[in-house]
């Protein structure tokens, strides 16, 4: 099983309780996400990997007509590319391979071939 490449940003939002407890916090944060980094990039050093080709998909929206499209269409197509054996969601919440969503649903699904680097 491989292990994916991983590079940490850390984001800092909200009010802080005490900004010396929160500096403290964010340093120990951004410490840990470092040594992630580091372990990450070791692993990539190491050169043990191999490509391997991976059947993707993805929602495309339709026209929407007057009313724009539905909240379900547009969540399956913020999914962006998934891998061929995932699952979409219908307006009722079940599991669909792709379109129609719901009656009168025009959506389409493309389909691609994905290079992904396999670590061993």
């Amino acid at each position: 099983m491989g292990l994916p490449y991983v590079r940490l940003h850390v984001v800092a939002s909200g009010v802080a309780e005490s900004p010396r407890l929160e500096a403290k916090r964010m340093d120990e944060i951004a410490a840990v996400a470092r040594a992630l980094n580091f372990l990450a990039d070791l692993i990539e050093a190491r050169g043990e990997y191999y490509y391997e080709e991976q059947n993707v998909k993805r929602w495309i929206l339709d026209g929407g007509g007057k009313s724009g499209n539905c909240e379900t269409c547009e969540d399956n197509a913020d999914r962006d590319w998934i891998p061929d054996e995932d699952t979409f969601e219908d307006v009722e919440g079940g599991d669909i391979d792709g379109p129609p969503a719901h009656p009168n649903c025009e959506c389409e699904l493309e389909y691609k071939e994905k290079r992904v680097r396999v670590y061993v």
